[in-house]
């Protein structure tokens, strides 16, 4: 049972008298209520960056399956995002980079890739299978064509340092509004 649920039953039992509280036990009751509600406070307080990321993309989620606040699926959603290990977001991180690259190449090469080659024309998939296999060719090309431009042990590096540079930057920020 979670602790509000708990809160909740006692406050039921001695709201509608099917428990003979004295006034100490109220008073007990009471205090573990304001320690709940303070905690709670707290927590958001000290975690306010994880609040805004976590409203930010809820807000996403919303958008994407087309619900609202009380639906289930976008908290399902991010529980599994949440509980997920830092190295399945930093190994899809950088999968996502090197399809970009792939992507990029592609672009850079003019080969469309807003379309399906079975949907493009004869001719054009010529004229690109052409540029394709001029690109494969180019030993610069290699790396971004077969997904290794980037290396997951240096995006980790990366995102690490990104990330404390980011929070040193914030709570830096926060501490000297506080100080004020």
């Amino acid at each position: 049972m979670k602790i509000i649920n708990a809160i909740n039953r006692i406050k039921f039992r001695v709201n509608n008298k099917h428990w003979k509280a004295n006034e100490t036990d109220k008073q007990a009751i009471n205090t573990i209520i304001e320690f709940v509600n303070q905690k709670h406070k707290n927590q958001i307080n000290a975690n306010e960056l994880l609040a805004k990321l976590y409203i930010h993309h809820y807000s996403y989620l919303n958008r994407k399956y087309r619900s609202n606040i009380y639906d289930e699926l976008p908290i399902k959603e991010l529980h599994k995002l949440l509980e997920m290990p830092l190295a399945v977001h930093i190994q899809k991180f950088t999968d996502e980079l090197n399809s970009l690259e792939v992507e990029n190449l592609f672009i850079k090469n003019g080969i469309s890739t807003k379309e399906h080659p079975a949907t493009k024309a004869k001719c054009q998939k010529e004229k690109e299978t052409d540029k394709l296999m001029q690109s494969i060719i180019r030993e610069e090309n290699k790396d971004a064509l077969f997904l290794n431009t980037w290396d997951v042990s240096l995006v980790k590096d990366l995102l690490i340092s990104q990330i404390n540079s980011f929070l040193n930057t914030y709570y830096d920020a926060r501490h000297r509004e506080n100080k004020n």
